[in-house]
């Protein structure tokens, strides 16, 4: 009985990898956005920050390293710290 324990964990272990191209942190920090985005296989990755009201009002590139890329975007002052701005990323290639 101790196989349903260890097919458990690996259950477990496998459901909570990240996926092949998603966006796994956002924070604001002295009023820039920083964004870590995880892809299997780029090398520069985009990402675009958009208002409320779907208009691109920041972005940037930054090579991926350790299958990580970690950006930091300006956005215009009166968008700093808001929670009415989102982020889309993309590998370049």
């Amino acid at each position: 009985m101790k196989l349903i324990p260890v097919l458990l964990m690996i259950f477990t272990l496998a459901w909570n990898v990240s996926k092949a191209d998603e966006i796994t942190d956002v924070e604001w920090l002295q009023g820039f956005l920083t964004v870590k985005y995880f892809h299997a296989n780029a090398t520069l990755a985009s990402c675009t920050v958009f208002n409320s009201s779907n208009k691109p009002i920041g972005g940037g590139e930054m090579l991926v390293k350790g299958k990580v890329a970690s950006l930091i975007i300006s956005v215009p002052q009166k968008y700093r710290d808001s929670v009415d701005v989102y982020v889309t990323c993309e590998k370049v290639y």
